[in-house]
């Protein structure tokens, strides 16, 4: 008897196999956060800002971009979208990072209020979806 796929999904790998049913995905959007801007503090919007080649509009939104610290500590955000920005390009999240990042010294504004040294580095991995239709 043969395997009945009902549904997969893969995120951040390159592919899933499961009886006949495949799933791939290309590699992650990578890239450098250069700085970041908050509504709290000013800003017109939660977002963080980068010299890295990603789409504009809203082709990334619902995904999630995974921030590393330099101290290699991570954190989920959630896109909402991508827009140019002066020279740069704006990631806009979807809440407040809670971040104030300048140049290699980032400092959390929410608990427990730490401030890590070293570049801040992030990856918006690709994703897919199968669902069977009966």
């Amino acid at each position: 008897m043969g395997e009945t796929v009902t549904g997969a999904w893969l995120f951040a790998g390159d592919e899933l196999t499961c009886g006949d049913a495949v799933l791939s995905a290309a590699d992650a959007w990578r890239g450098s956060i250069t700085g970041a801007v908050r509504i709290e503090d000013g800003a017109d919007a939660d977002a963080f800002l980068t010299d890295a080649d990603l789409p504009l509009g809203d082709v990334l939104g619902g995904r999630w971009l995974i921030l590393t610290h330099g101290n290699g500590f991570t954190h989920g955000y959630e896109v909402a979208r991508v827009e140019p920005r002066d020279s740069v390009t704006a990631i806009v999240l979807t809440a407040d990072h809670g971040l104030r990042i300048d140049g290699d010294r980032t400092q959390e504004v929410f608990y427990p209020q730490r401030t890590i040294t070293g570049a801040n580095t992030f990856a918006i991995p690709q994703s897919a979806s199968l669902t069977a239709v009966p």
